[in-house]
């Protein structure tokens, strides 16, 4: 994304003395930005690291066969969703009628549970810092094929069962 690692970002960020960024939704972030603040930047990751990492919410679980979410909070580092892990929750998929409404659910209560999440977290800072976790080796996912489409479609059906 341009804007986010452009000159203006860089600067705007040294200009405000920034001790911490917060990644919500950004795509690749160059370390000359997230190396700016005091403590870095956190990323919000709408899955659980580090086995869904690139992942796009929900569906991947879906493909795996797997009835649970989450999502993660962890520090940006050069590898993209690699950095370590300061906090995490998981909870089960909000199985509905049909996909895209098990998706759309499923999605904004990980943008709920995520949003108290980093609150949690500011106001616990120096605790989450100090029990931060480094990631294992994890699986890294893009946009699924149509194949892939069928079998994230099927493993739903059967998980509603």
């Amino acid at each position: 994304m341009q804007v986010m690692n452009s000159p203006e970002t860089m600067e705007l960020m040294r200009s405000s003395e920034a001790d911490l960024g917060l990644s919500l939704g950004n795509s690749f972030i160059s370390p000359k930005v997230f190396s700016i603040p005091v403590h870095g930047m956190l990323n919000i990751h709408g899955e659980v690291l580090p086995e869904f990492q690139n992942a796009q919410s929900v569906i991947w679980q879906l493909h795996e066969g797997r009835n649970e979410t989450g999502y993660t909070i962890h520090k940006v580092e050069r590898k993209i969703d690699g950095g370590a892990i300061w906090k995490q929750e998981k909870f089960p998929i909000l199985l509905k009628a049909t996909l895209k409404d098990t998706v759309s659910a499923t999605c904004a209560e990980i943008l709920k549970r995520s949003a108290y999440g980093l609150a949690d977290l500011l106001d616990h800072f120096e605790e989450y810092r100090k029990d931060a976790r480094i990631q294992d080796k994890g699986n890294v996912y893009t946009t699924p094929s149509f194949r892939q489409y069928l079998k994230i479609n099927r493993n739903f059906k059967a998980l509603k069962k």
